[in-house]
């Protein structure tokens, strides 16, 4: 940080200010030298460097001071990239756009003239953190708290401050973020009603929206690869976030392994991806969905050959539909839990989809390492949040009757859990829950039953006992759906 002082007489003081500063001080003694200057000397220095993030509002007090003659009413100026934005003597600075600016403050008694120079880093606002959907005043609102600063205030609305108001309309749904490194895109994808709706995520600036014929069920994003999937009216579609294009031609191969029409189709809303090698996340074979009106399990994979759509296992899913399926075993298993459409007990399938994009004789095939049904003890059904921390695998899912959040290990064969690891109190409502990429922390997002509130718990996974590390409580409006922004913005 550099500063300099001028003492100069009120007759030179524009001159002087529009040449160069020079470091140094100046006195004029050819019309009065005995005179007396008043001259002004700061006590304090800016900062080299401030920081801040967009849209926040920066407050920065001018340095102290300390007057050496006759009284004089000391003005301020404040200059962002050398353009002025305040004469108050505290700056209250609106950041705009993420980068670097300079920032210079001249202060000046008409008679002696002090500058100070610093940066202001302006950072992006929407880092890795976590975000909550809810509905304030019959509009869609995304609120945002970071994890690593938890007693930072919470943000409400991260979509106002670079798209109009009105922008959102619909039901809030869903909401993902999508990013792939290898291709340097991310996106965020909201759902809303029966649009979808793409934002460049680090400034949350919209640029894209699909408009569909029926309400979306659910969005997610697919951590193998740049697809967002969206979900509506029994089918899914692919929305690709590097060419902001969606499709859905997916569906086209999976009439005759399910055998029924196209428009019949009625997928659950989820599919999982998983991997061929543990040790390198770009091995994915493919994915699975479930039908619920054929009652099968169909996976898309690739193969040598080109890519293969097969219904696997039928004899096993017949009767029944599909309440839940996530990853677990180091992604490279995946755990399914089937509703029987007869006497509505809950199934448990735990599967090796296999390694096929490999020579044949490397080839690893699909099979059924488990199947067996849930106790009721158990506390699982349709009903129940569920999600998964793969690496340590385990399946969280919230107990039917409220009473907690349960940990089933999917290495137990079948052996599940009938008291919660976490227990819950009457007036909390599970509405969602995510893991972090790493399986080090469980968020789970619970609204009150009278709708007016909601809280946020984050768990640690990395200790036994399983400690609540934080809670954002009493947050003032019911949450729909919770979602973890993991990147660094790309190029920064």
């Amino acid at each position: 940080m550099k500063h300099t002082i001028y003492r100069i007489l009120p007759v030179m003081l524009t001159g002087l200010l529009s040449c160069t500063l020079l470091t140094g001080c100046f006195k004029d003694h050819s019309t009065d030298p005995d005179r007396p200057v008043t001259e002004i000397t700061a006590t304090e220095e800016l900062r080299e460097i401030y920081t801040s993030e967009e849209g926040r509002i920066l407050e920065i007090p001018a340095p102290k001071l300390t007057l050496n003659g006759p009284s004089k009413e000391v003005k301020y100026s404040w200059e962002v990239d050398y353009k002025e934005v305040s004469t108050s003597q505290v700056l209250k600075y609106r950041c705009p756009k993420p980068g670097v600016y300079a920032l210079r403050l001249l202060i000046t008694n008409g008679e002696t003239t002090i500058a100070q120079r610093a940066k202001i880093n302006v950072q992006y606002r929407f880092r890795q953190g976590l975000y909550f959907l809810g509905q304030e005043d019959k509009q869609a609102t995304i609120g945002f708290v970071e994890p690593s600063q938890p007693d930072k205030e919470v943000d409400y609305d991260v979509l106002t401050i670079n798209n109009p108001a009105g922008t959102i309309v619909g039901t809030p749904h869903d909401l993902a973020f999508v990013t792939n490194v290898a291709y340097q895109v991310k996106g965020f994808i909201l759902a809303c009603g029966t649009t979808l709706y793409n934002f460049e995520p680090d400034q949350m600036i919209m640029t894209k929206t699909l408009p569909l014929k029926s309400e979306i069920t659910s969005v997610e994003g697919t951590w193998a690869d740049s697809k967002g999937r969206f979900f509506y009216n029994g089918r899914f579609g692919d929305f690709n976030i590097k060419t902001l294009e969606a499709n859905n031609i997916d569906l086209n191969t999976f009439v005759t392994p399910l055998g029924t029409s196209r428009d019949k189709l009625s997928l659950a809303p989820v599919t999982v991806s998983w991997l061929t090698d543990k040790n390198d996340a770009k091995k994915t074979d493919g994915y699975l969905a479930y039908d619920n009106g054929t009652e099968r399990m169909v996976a898309r994979f690739s193969q040598l050959s080109g890519r293969k759509t097969m219904s696997w296992f039928p004899d096993e899913t017949k009767g029944y539909s599909l309440t839940h399926m996530v990853l677990t075993g180091d992604r490279l298993r995946v755990a399914l839990f089937l509703k029987s459409k007869s006497d509505k007990t809950i199934k448990h399938l735990l599967i090796n989809p296999g390694t096929h994009n490999v020579t044949k004789a490397k080839r690893v095939p699909e099979e059924v390492l488990l199947s067996k049904e849930v106790p009721a003890a158990a506390h699982l059904d349709a009903s129940s949040v569920m999600t998964s921390a793969p690496t340590r695998s385990l399946v969280f899912y919230s107990g039917a009757d409220g009473s907690g959040i349960y940990a089933y290990n999917t290495m137990s064969q079948g052996n599940f859990p009938t008291t919660p690891l976490i227990s819950l109190s009457k007036d909390e409502v599970v509405v969602d829950m995510v893991v972090d990429k790493d399986d080090r922390f469980l968020y789970i997002a619970l609204n009150s039953r009278s709708g007016a509130t909601a809280s946020i718990r984050q768990i640690d996974l990395t200790k036994d006992s399983y400690p609540v590390v934080h809670e954002w409580k009493d947050l003032r409006l019911p949450i729909t759906a919770i979602a973890l922004r993991e990147d660094y913005p790309i190029n920064n």
